[in-house]
């Protein structure tokens, strides 16, 4: 039977080694995070500046110009901030998940090695 104070030493040890790792793996996902939920807004706010601009300047044209030109242009930063963000959105999320399901795997493991220990 093991020593019952290295038991707990390891046990000890191996909790802060996984906290560490969860929160290295959690602390790069975060920037990734930001791009995914600030892309669409970005090109959300460059929409309404382009439809605002499209709207200054529809006096002078006929509305198929309007149409075709002005809301097609402003339209495009939004397009461009959900072509980022999707892809970004959809990579933090299989990260995420990714990191999770090695959080779990690595409290397996420290369990079965503390198990094996006692049996020592």
């Amino acid at each position: 039977m093991a020593d019952p104070i290295a038991l707990e030493a390891v046990r000890r040890r191996m909790e802060r080694s996984a906290a560490v790792t969860h929160f290295q793996m959690k602390r790069r996902l975060r920037g990734l995070a930001v791009v995914a939920y600030i892309a669409p807004m970005v090109g959300l706010l460059g929409t309404c500046k382009g439809i605002i601009d499209a709207f200054k300047y529809c006096s002078n044209a006929s509305i198929i110009q309007f149409l075709t030109g002005g809301l097609a242009e402003g339209l495009a930063p939004f397009a461009l901030g959900l072509a980022i963000g999707l892809p970004a959105f959809w990579a933090h999320r299989h990260l995420s998940r990714y990191a999770d399901e090695l959080e779990l795997e690595m409290a397996r493991a420290s369990d079965q090695l503390i198990d094996y220990l006692e049996l020592r």
